[in-house]
């Protein structure tokens, strides 16, 4: 079986953080975002700014903050991506090529091409090549609202607006949904990460938090850990296999070796701190 390689679109990052993430059900599957407007992308192409940089003190991940005028994001670097970001300074305009991601309700991107842009006249193009696909997504919403202000139902708004956009029923449910709210964020030790906050009752007092039903990311990964590791550390490639957690068991090992649950005795090898 062969596999086309996903056009990489041109957005603004507010599409993205105000989009809907889709994680691929099947294998071989892509992750995909749904933006506002009801376009499907996964791999993307943004120009912006770099706001915030951060390294770790082994030099084992970085990430940076881009900024487009719309809204901000984060760029991770893990391992082979490390290189495409660590030497970026705060003030660098970029035109990166990525993957969309999310870990625990933030929106992130893995680089795949990062290339420095000097000449601003290119923001300029960029600016006039996203005015077109604005106009074709605002049209979207502005139809959806039409039809809900006539008062038509969920179903009668989706199949017009996939008859008259040629859009998917996945890209029509991203259109009707609401959109993502991101969680606050906290400076940490690699840079904003989400802020866990316990509910609250009607009163005001702490409500009652929700137990889980299984094992968190974190707790599942460290038991794995363990359970493998044979003496020397255990391999990414066979923890990656055996977790099937996919691209989220980055940012887990990161969070992991940040705050000391574990660490590498040899390069691409984890093992638990006992």
């Amino acid at each position: 079986m062969s596999f086309q390689r996903l056009t990489a679109m041109k957005v603004r990052i507010a599409s993205l953080v105000k989009g809907r993430y889709h994680k691929g059900q099947k294998e071989m599957e892509p992750n995909v975002l749904i933006t506002p407007g009801g376009t499907t992308v996964s791999r993307i192409r943004v120009l912006g700014t770099v706001v915030s940089s951060f390294i770790n003190d082994d030099g084992t991940y970085a990430s940076v903050t881009l900024d487009d005028g719309s809204e901000t994001i984060r760029v991770k670097g893990f391992r082979d991506d490390l290189h495409k970001i660590k030497d970026l300074g705060v003030g660098d305009t970029i035109d990166i090529i990525g993957r969309v991601r999310e870990y625990e309700g933030e929106l992130y991107l893995i680089p795949e091409t990062v290339l420095t842009i000097t000449d601003h006249n290119w923001e300029l193009v960029r600016r006039l090549e996203l005015l077109r696909e604005d106009g074709r997504e605002q049209k979207v919403l502005d139809r959806a609202d039409e039809l809900k202000a006539q008062g038509k139902g969920t179903d009668e708004i989706a199949a017009a607006l996939a008859s008259e956009f040629g859009l998917s029923d996945r890209e029509v449910a991203g259109v009707l949904s609401e959109p993502m709210t991101p969680p606050p964020v906290t400076e940490t030790l690699d840079g904003p990460a989400p802020v866990s906050q316990a509910p609250t009752a009607g009163d005001g007092s702490k409500a009652a938090t929700p137990v889980e039903t299984g094992p968190g990311p974190r707790a599942a990964l460290l038991a794995l850990i363990q359970k493998l590791d044979e003496g020397d550390g255990v391999p990414y490639a066979a923890l990656k296999d055996a977790s099937k957690m996919g691209d989220e068991m980055d940012d887990v090992l990161t969070e992991l070796i940040t705050e000391g649950e574990i660490f590498e005795p040899r390069t691409g090898k984890y093992k638990r701190l006992d």
